[in-house]
């Protein structure tokens, strides 16, 4: 997948007197365990202010919006171009002590997910290049996975993608060790301000609640065995149910939302 970046590209001086930074990431992954050679790759976003960071699906980003732009205009979204990504969670790591809140919408619930797992570097001495970046090895374990990180202290913000942070420099590319994921660096851009971290890019709607780690995988389970529960009991005084602009049969609106949604 060829990326049309519209950003400064790597071969860029770092200028450490901003603070205000996004730093973009391709994001290769591979999403059935079945199927190997599909790999899916979009760009996620890290914003990083003094006070907090943010990482993102910069596709969901522009899709929102857009698509908030479109309900002020009262225009319908029918003929959106841009494909809304499944990574729709946002990471937000706050400093100076680094806690971690995944926000990630379930349903009709926005669940704000703290995450205290502390990851453990092994610093290694073997060094390479990244762009003009010169960059160092570090291997550590989280989420049931090993990964391998590349980090430069020619970028000193203890930074990187996902959840990953707590290196002498940013991370410029890291991967698990079955290379089902993989962040690499791909482009730099200075910002005048990184927007408040409550602005989260996804329609506040519903409802919100806190939640713990295992918490949360116990609802995404549920969730993935029976996906429309949290919507089936909203639509119960419904015959029908606008769907993209179309009055359709609840019941079979409910049947092919189950059915995408499982698929997903």
């Amino acid at each position: 997948m060829k990326l049309r970046l519209l950003f400064i590209l790597l071969t860029i001086s770092f200028n450490l007197k901003s603070q205000n930074q996004r730093f973009l990431y391709e994001y290769k992954s591979v999403t059935d365990s079945l199927n190997r050679d599909k790999i899916e790759s979009e760009l996620m976003t890290l914003d990083v202010s003094d006070k907090f960071s943010k990482f993102y699906s910069y596709d969901n980003f522009k899709y929102d919006s857009i698509s908030k732009s479109n309900i002020d205009k009262e225009i319908s979204d029918s003929n959106l171009k841009i494909k809304k990504s499944k990574n729709s969670s946002i990471v937000i790591k706050e400093y100076p002590d680094f806690s971690i809140l995944m926000i990630s919408r379930i349903g009709q619930v926005k669940y704000n997910v703290k995450d205290d797992r502390i990851l453990k570097w092994k610093i290694l001495p073997e060094n390479d290049t990244l762009g003009n970046f010169k960059i160092q090895k570090a291997e550590t374990e989280f989420a049931g996975r090993k990964w391998t990180a590349w980090f430069t202290t020619e970028i000193p913000i203890q930074e990187g993608p996902y959840k990953f942070r707590g290196l002498a420099g940013l991370i410029l590319k890291i991967y698990d060790s079955t290379n089902s994921h993989i962040f690499t660096l791909a482009g730099i851009q200075k910002l005048k301000s990184v927007t408040s971290k409550n602005d989260n890019f996804v329609f506040d709607f519903g409802t919100n609640e806190n939640v713990t780690q295992e918490k949360y995988k116990q609802i995404l389970k549920e969730f993935r065995d029976d996906p429309n529960k949290s919507i089936r009991q909203t639509l119960s005084e419904m015959d029908e149910v606008n769907d993209n602009g179309k009055m359709v049969n609840k019941n079979d609106y409910l049947r092919e939302r189950e059915k995408r949604l499982k698929e997903e």
